[in-house]
């Protein structure tokens, strides 16, 4: 992102922000309150998720470096319709609403940066939206494991970042259905899972699962 913005801009965000610190599992904002900054997310992981039906939380995507939160909101209305938390210890950057929207009328790459993320998180959310109605349970877990493989630039082994529990909330499940479910993966060498640390034996397969559901 910093690539993109002119030394005006660049002096502007230093002038208008503040980098923030959470720990894992500290919320950063919460469903139905104000926006007043956009977060950017400088390193760590981080959850959005809604509250669902008996106030069970469904998580919506998880967001890696580089992604601003509140997009959709900062634009429409300005009070959150998500919360997010720290799914690992995160360091964010809080810049002011005005600041950012200085920003995104005179700097064109930054402008098509901003469209280019709201339309990839609209196109997420369809994906979801089908997968969650029309797919069965082992193309929704399967959706979860290429979506935490793409989080971790694509590696075939890493340490789960989400609790089982969060897991399930992701692929829009119980949490004794997804540890069946990935029960069933592991017996059928598609995986393997030591502890926290998983390991694809056949992307091919997870795609397969998620393609035809």
């Amino acid at each position: 992102m910093d690539e993109i913005l002119t030394e005006e801009d660049k002096k502007l965000m230093e002038g208008s922000s503040v980098t923030l610190q959470f720990q894992k599992g500290e919320v950063i904002f919460r469903e139905k309150t104000p926006v007043n900054q956009v977060h950017l997310v400088r390193s760590g992981l981080v959850k959005i998720s809604k509250d669902g039906a008996s106030n069970k939380p469904l998580i919506i995507k998880i967001l890696k470096p580089g992604n601003f939160l509140s997009l959709a909101t900062i634009f429409n209305g300005g009070i959150n319709v998500t919360s997010a938390t720290a799914v690992t210890n995160v360091s964010l950057t809080l810049i002011e609403k005005d600041a950012f929207f200085k920003i995104y009328r005179q700097n064109t790459a930054f402008n098509e940066s901003i469209c280019r993320q709201i339309s990839h998180a609209n196109m997420y959310l369809l994906q979801q939206l089908m997968s969650r109605s029309v797919k069965r349970l082992p193309g929704r877990v399967a959706d979860t494991i290429l979506d935490l493989h793409k989080l971790n630039d694509e590696s075939h082994s890493f340490e789960l970042p989400l609790s089982r529990v969060e897991m399930a909330q992701l692929a829009g499940t119980t949490k004794e259905s997804l540890i069946r479910t990935l029960a069933e993966f592991k017996h059928d060498k598609i995986v393997k899972l030591e502890g926290r640390t998983l390991t694809i034996n056949s992307l091919e397969i997870l795609k397969t699962l998620s393609r035809f559901g």
